[in-house]
């Protein structure tokens, strides 16, 4: 493990785990703190216990001594980026310092806030949703007014030839109303709240969309190596592209 100016204090009460990491963690403690976070500086630079907590386990039961990495990664090649082992418990766990963390909203999904820069397209889209029910109670009045005119005239009246216009145009904003909203919830994200959703089992990525963001957009996409249930493949471009990963009849199993 290294070589160090003065041997280690031996505790017998230790398990395997607590030996191991008094041996190798890197702490800074005074004299007159307590006895189980008196911890040894040796191979205090290489944080070997550091690199082996961010270890992966490739299954549930793995022990702890063992090195085989979910993602294949090599002890080696983990930097552990400000997180340090600050004490030794008494049941084979350590207390972690630097460490930040996430909260996880289990109840329900929810609107994440974003923040887009406006468009003459979205402008349009909006103005053309909003007329829709204006539109169609001009055209209606227009027409109930030229109605007692209409009696003593051959046709229609200027004023209800206009009505039945606005009538007309107001049905086709509604027939258009789908692509109009499409358009309208499209476009780039130059900003977005952060969540961390959480929910138990498979969903398709277009109900989760749907859920967050209201209408399927195409905006989530699967991604390759987020975890070890991930599933990609490569396009005649050499390009990696996710897969769903219940496409794997192993994952579908699980």
């Amino acid at each position: 493990m290294g070589l160090v100016r003065i041997r280690p204090g031996i505790d017998h009460t230790d398990s395997a785990f607590q030996a191991f990491a008094r041996s190798v963690i890197s702490t800074f403690v005074k004299k007159s703190f307590t006895k189980s976070c008196s911890l040894s500086l040796a191979n205090g630079s290489d944080k070997l216990l550091e690199r082996l907590i961010c270890v992966l386990p490739r299954t549930p039961d793995q022990p702890w001594h063992s090195m085989d990495d979910a993602y294949d990664a090599k002890l080696w090649e983990i930097l552990p980026e400000g997180v340090e082992i600050a004490g030794v418990g008494h049941d084979d766990t350590v207390i972690l310092d630097g460490c930040r963390a996430a909260n996880v909203r289990w109840k329900s999904f929810t609107t994440v806030g974003s923040t887009r820069r406006p468009s003459f397209g979205r402008s349009i889209a909006e103005l053309s949703l909003r007329l829709i029910g204006l539109t169609y109670l001009i055209g209606v009045i227009l027409v109930i007014a030229s109605l007692p005119y209409s009696v003593y005239t051959s046709g229609l009246t200027s004023a209800g030839t206009t009505g039945v216009f606005f009538i007309i145009y107001s049905f086709l904003l509604s027939l258009s109303s789908p692509w109009l909203l499409h358009k309208l919830y499209l476009g780039k994200f130059w900003d977005q709240q952060c969540w961390l959703f959480g929910f138990e089992g498979y969903m398709p990525i277009e109900t989760i969309e749907s859920q967050i963001f209201g209408a399927r957009l195409g905006r989530l996409r699967w991604t390759p190596y987020a975890s070890p249930l991930s599933r990609h493949h490569r396009n005649h471009h050499n390009e990696c592209v996710a897969d769903d990963p219940t496409t794997d009849p192993e994952i579908k199993a699980l």
